[in-house]
């Protein structure tokens, strides 16, 4: 069965939602050394506070605001 759902377009410093609360900013995307799984790099808004994630799990997580 095909998924026919947008894919989400991330923008980096955009603002996100995370789905149990909390607003994070995307910083950028990476990728994981050992096996090239794409990662978002995003920090809690209004703090310091440095997250990565799996770029698939981020998008299953978290929506633009």
């Amino acid at each position: 069965m095909k998924d026919d759902t947008p894919e989400m377009l991330l923008q980096r410093f955009q603002i996100y939602r995370h789905y149990k609360g909390g607003d994070y900013t995307l910083l950028g995307l990476a990728k994981l050394e050992s096996d090239l799984t794409d990662m978002a790099i995003y920090k809690k808004f209004g703090t310091d506070e440095v997250f990565v994630l799996p770029l698939s799990e981020f998008k299953e997580k978290f929506k633009p605001i």
